[in-house]
């Protein structure tokens, strides 16, 4: 005789399937204390979270401030030129590349940098890959697909262009007496601690 299956069960089998059937995706997150910030930065420049997954052969960067991102925010003194919300990338502890974005001769260790620009009057993300800067090149500059919405910033990288399974990432918030793009004037307001996490 065929005999029901408990219901408890058959729920149990059909979430177990959901779950089962939801791709995994790494994911790393580091919280930051609120109020910390330098320049008396107003709150969308105070980071409190940032998180980084890979889906599909993304990354995807977000990071979540203090208060909600104004559509045209103010750029006060030392933002001269810009505001931006970034992402550096060490992707090799033994190489310090000398340069963009920091001044000529000045080495800094991440080898990309993930950054959203506010200059004024428009929201632009690119890539910096800043490797040929150890060859006396030019950091390469790609552009980016990103969102800013409420309180969060979202970019996506494509994970070929980095081409390392494993790196380190932090999190910064900067003004800027440059235009994007340039080598000077960079005055760090918020980041992390400890400044970098470790990827996967």
């Amino acid at each position: 005789m065929h005999r029901a299956r408990p219901l408890a069960a058959t729920i149990g089998g059909i979430l177990m399937a959901v779950v089962l059937s939801v791709p995994a995706f790494a994911a790393s997150i580091v919280a930051d204390p609120a109020g910390d910030t330098l320049y008396k930065a107003p709150a969308f420049m105070d980071i409190v979270r940032a998180e980084l997954v890979e889906d599909s052969g993304t990354l995807v960067f977000r990071m979540t401030v203090a208060a909600v991102i104004p559509n045209d925010p103010r750029l006060p003194p030392p933002a001269k030129a810009s505001i931006r919300w970034a992402f550096p990338i060490d992707s090799d502890p033994a190489t310090f590349p000398e340069g963009d974005p920091f001044p000529r001769n000045q080495p800094g260790p991440s080898e990309f940098n993930t950054r959203v620009f506010w200059d004024g009057s428009a929201f632009t993300a690119s890539l910096l890959d800043r490797r040929p800067l150890l060859e006396g090149g030019e950091a390469i500059l790609t552009p980016l697909s990103f969102t800013v919405s409420g309180s969060e910033i979202r970019v996506a990288v494509p994970a070929s262009l980095i081409g390392a399974s494993s790196f380190r990432w932090g999190a910064v918030t900067v003004y800027s007496s440059a235009s994007p793009g340039g080598n000077n004037g960079d005055h760090f307001v918020d980041t992390l601690q400890p400044f970098f996490s470790t990827w996967p």
